[in-house]
């Protein structure tokens, strides 16, 4: 073998340093030779000493991938590559072996990441670019040959032994630089499968002085070792007429450049293999983009949604799925204009780059002015085909694009606008191509972009979509019948969510825990879950949900600095129905209404709430978990203030109107789920929620919760949440002074937690209450104040049932004295419902029906002329009217009043949801028919 010969190493090395000289002669540039053994040893000590540390790796590297960059010249003038040109092969691949087999051992010692290859191959865009080069020309098979096995030692650096190979990455990235067919793409992906074993010889390498056996294993030896035999005489006088030939061609410039407009697919993110669902909008995209036919103008279609919903990966997909239906794709990063600019930017570069690939040029050499002359880009692309960065730049370098977007032939493109989130900032339309007839997909939270696109707002995933995704992630296999229902309420909990499906079924791969225990912990712990990169699997960037929301809100609060506490306000509250109503006061006061309104525009506008009806938005599970479990302390102190607040408030309207037709019975039930939903959040932490009342000096509390305790009153099934109302409204009104305003308020909530306590079987309690209740209103001048009388009232009776008559006739006959004097008044008396109902529950008391039937119909007249006739209360103080007629014995009459009570109750707007009432008096009418036997008239 040549390389055995000692005559044959000398004439080596003198053709070797003349092709050096002719090399920088030629191209006026220094060469900086490859590293010799020595330096090869030093570096790699210093690689196995540094290697876990990245940005110091990255230095020392940059040196080798230099010198390895530099030496294709000389290879390439060794070889003799020009179009018309014979060639041959000299023995210097083991050199480049050589270092690139330091630079494997080191790359798998740094980091085996996808940022780590990514940056790698920023370092390797030089070599790259001229290997891509020479694959596309008319090579010798030899030289040829060298050129795929350096190709193939690069991309094992980037881990081709390993997940490159399995994933696919490696075919499509042979395919996209070579463009071979099918047989030969697969032909070259088990040449790099097969060079994974041939490492030791790789790496044997390194010795530039082993024998000529051990490099003839190496892939780049083996097969042309025997061309290069016996033809060295004959290098020295080539290469010398080459040099001359490279002199006198190497700054021609290429007249007739063609611009090429194929562009292989180059995405943020590799293929997601998860992908699940989302086949309808797909269609949809599709459906719309390429088939509207020959245009003058770009058809644009828009994907808008929730943080989380999908955006993003639908658009992979739809890249990955059907470019091959495109010349062109290019992904625009579309969060502020400075990376709109920078991804056109990155689009020019992609354009130059496949513009030299696709140009034969003389001397293999491009022309990179040239290119940009044809761009539209004179001196704004380097020697090395750089683009230029600079801001003063942007114009020239969007409108070279836009340019080239609207050549000739040129209609197969398209542009994706991802994560279009800033409508302020910057108006989009100033970027996005007029003319063309291309197609542009846009990504954005922001629902307003209707009058440029065709929008598509997405929704959550469908059940089954859900469950497929979360398995498949979790890598659970034919899941039990137990297991499929702990995900289909996890899945549920999750609002179908994307995102937060794909981290719980990461993380339930990585922790091995069950979806039980995750269900838990999203519970406990939202934040400190979701705020977690999941290590496999994760195909989101760096984006969790509770990153995604934080960067929307962060926008919303340029805007409106009230805006996040609204939002954390609104975390306490039932999410599926929340009304505007309940953040106004004063019903009358038009600026607050105005400025919800706004408000919750505003955090609709990116898509942090949605709104469903005029008035009420609702918001998804999982923003109303992060929205909550974002605050700190202090946060959450004040957020829940506002929400008990906020509830308070609607609870005393709603029990105030419950006698007029103002009362709606769905509001009346939105109401009891706000009720329920503040409960679960605040009443654990209400100590904490009254040391922060205390100290700043927010004002009475102790109202609101009493309220919010008597919305419960019906509600049976509630006493323990009513209790602990009542508890914390005591709590709030003993931290407030002595005034007789304040001291009637303990009365009254003394006096539930009494009833409330007899309720639950605790007598003892009960009494206890009930007693601190009177002593309470025995402070008070009562008798003056119409609502201490119904309290005073309500007490007599309790302590008649505790067997202190005395005292309880002292009550009583207080209340008589003022029921008489109110009655000696007449119709002038401006006397309240409530102390009308007082009256009567007295003479019901002491069975006095003729009084008790005298009060009610002054009652029912009244509410007649205030047109509350069938209002719940109206409904039900006419049922006892028929109950009094009955004790006098008038059933005839008793049974009328309930007859037309039941026809006319059809005309309440609010009849379907007192369907109970209804049910009840058809009940007490049968009760009558039989008591009387009569015959039963059908009812409606």
């Amino acid at each position: 073998m040549a390389a055995n010969n000692p005559s044959n190493d000398a004439r080596f090395s003198a053709i070797w340093n003349a092709a050096l000289a002719r090399y920088q002669q030629a191209v006026g540039r220094k060469f900086e030779p490859i590293p010799t053994p020595k330096d090869l040893a030093a570096l790699e000590r210093e690689i196995n000493n540094r290697k876990l540390e990245f940005e110091t790796y990255r230095n020392i590297n940059k040196r080798l991938w230099g010198s390895i960059s530099a030496i294709i010249g000389p290879v390439e003038v060794m070889g003799g590559v020009v179009a018309e040109g014979t060639s041959m092969v000299f023995p210097a691949s083991p050199v480049i072996m050589g270092a690139l087999s330091i630079l494997l051992r080191g790359a798998k010692g740094v980091s085996n990441t996808y940022d780590y290859i990514e940056q790698l191959f920023d370092d390797m865009k030089a070599i790259l670019a001229r290997l891509q080069v020479h694959s596309r020309a008319s090579l010798p098979v030899e030289l040829r040959t060298i050129y795929v096995e350096i190709l193939s030692c690069i991309l094992e650096i980037i881990g081709v032994s390993t997940k490159y190979i399995a994933s696919g990455r490696t075919k499509r990235f042979l395919k996209s630089t070579f463009r071979p067919d099918r047989d030969a793409a697969s032909e070259l992906k088990q040449k790099l499968v097969n060079l994974v074993g041939q490492e030791t010889a790789m790496v044997g390498a390194l010795d530039l002085a082993v024998t000529t056996d051990v490099l003839a294993q190496t892939v780049v030896v083996a097969g042309i070792s025997e061309t290069i035999d016996g033809k060295v005489d004959d290098l020295l006088d080539y290469v010398q007429e080459i040099s001359v030939h490279l002199s006198s061609n190497i700054k021609q410039p290429c007249a007739d450049l063609e611009l090429n407009i194929k562009i292989p697919l180059r995405m943020p993110l590799p293929h997601n293999r998860n992908f699940t669902g989302r086949e309808r909008q797909l269609s949809e995209i599709h459906d719309y983009l390429p088939a509207l036919g020959p245009r003058r103008n770009p058809s644009i279609f828009a994907l808008t949604g929730t943080g989380g919903m999908g955006k993003t990966q639908i658009a992979l997909e739809y890249a990955y799925r059907y470019h091959g239906e495109y010349t062109a794709i290019f992904w625009v990063s579309a969060v502020t204009a400075d990376t709109i600019r920078n991804s056109f930017v990155d689009i020019i570069q992609q354009i130059i780059h496949e513009q030299v690939r696709a140009t034969v040029w003389p001397q293999s050499i491009p022309d990179y002015s040239s290119v940009a002359l044809k761009l539209g880009l004179p001196g704004l692309v380097d020697t090395e085909g750089n683009v230029s960065t600079t801001s003063q730049h942007a114009d020239a370098i969007q409108s070279a694009l836009f340019q080239w977007l609207v050549l000739t032939g040129n209609t197969r493109w398209l542009l994706i606008y991802d994560n279009l989130d800033d409508l302020e900032s910057f108006d989009i339309q100033q970027y996005l191509p007029k003319n063309g007839a291309g197609a542009i997909l846009i990504t954005s939270r922001r629902p307003e972009l209707s009058h440029i696109a065709e929008q598509v707002d997405l929704k959550a995933l469908e059940q089954d979509e859900a469950l497929e995704l979360l398995f498949g992630l979790s890598r659970i296999r034919s899941p039990s019948d137990d297991v499929t229902k702990d995900a289909v309420a996890l899945v549920k909990k999750l609002g179908y969510l994307p995102l937060s499906i794909c981290h719980a079924g990461c993380y339930l791969f990585e922790a091995k825990i069950s979806i039980k225990e995750y269900e838990d912990c999203f519970d406990k712990a939202f934040m400190q879950m979701h705020s977690r990169i999941p290590r496999s699997g994760w195909n989101y960037r760096k984006d969790t949900a509770a990153t995604t929301w934080e960067i929307s809100l962060s926008e919303v609060l340029k805007q409106d600095a009230d805006a996040s506490i609204f939002l954390s306000t609104c975390s306490y509250l039932n999410r599926d129905k929340i009304g505007e109503h309940l953040f106004v006061e004063d019903s009358t006061d038009v600026r607050s209404k105005l400025k919800v309104k706004e408000t919750v525009l505003l955090l609709s506008s990116y898509s942090l709430v949605k709104i469903t009806q005029p008035g009420f938005f609702c918001i998804h599970p999982v923003v109303h978990a992060w929205a909550r479990d974002r605050l700190d302390e202090t946060q959450q102190m004040r957020a829940m203030e506002r929400s008990l607040r906020a509830v308070g408030t609607i609870s005393i309207r709603s029990l105030m109107s419950i006698s007029s037709l103002v009362w709606k019975s769905q509001d009346w039930l939105d109401l009891q789920q706000h009720i329920q939903y503040l409960a679960i959040y605040m009443l654990p932490k209400f100590p904490d929620l009254t040391r922060y009342i205390q100290a700043a000096d927010l004002g009475d509390m102790s109202k609101r919760c009493y309220w919010i305790s008597d919305c419960l009153v019906s509600r049976l099934e509630r006493l323990g949440e009513r209790k602990m109302w009542l508890q914390a409204a005591l709590v709030t009104n003993k931290m407030l002074p002595e005034t007789l305003p304040n001291l009637h308020m303990r009365c009254r909530i003394l006096h539930r937690l009494g009833g409330v306590h007899k309720a639950t079987g605790e007598s003892k309690l009960s009494a206890e209450f009930h007693e601190e209740s009177v002593n309470c209103l025995e402070k008070l001048d009562w008798e003056k104040d119409e609502e201490y009388f119904g309290t005073a009232f309500q007490l007599s009776t309790v302590l008649s049932s505790q067997g202190k008559q005395e005292a309880a006739t002292r009550f009583q006959n207080k209340v008589m004295s003022e029921a008489q004097r109110l009655k000696s008044l007449g119709k002038t008396c401006q006397y309240s419902t409530g102390k009308v109902l007082t009256v009567l529950r007295l003479y019901q008391q002491r069975e006095e029906w003729g009084e008790y039937l005298e009060w009610l119909r002054v009652a029912l007249d009244r509410l007649r002329e205030e047109g509350n006739e069938f209002t719940p209360l109206a409904v039900l103080m006419q049922t006892r009217h028929s109950v009094c007629l009955e004790q006098l014995g008038k059933d005839y009459e008793a049974l009328e009043v309930l007859q037309k009570l039941l026809h006319r109750i059809q005309d309440y707007p609010e009849a379907k949801f007192i369907l109970g009432m209804r049910t009840n008096i058809s009940k007490e009418i049968d009760r009558l028919h039989r008591k009387m036997r009569v015959p039963v008239e059908t009812g409606s």
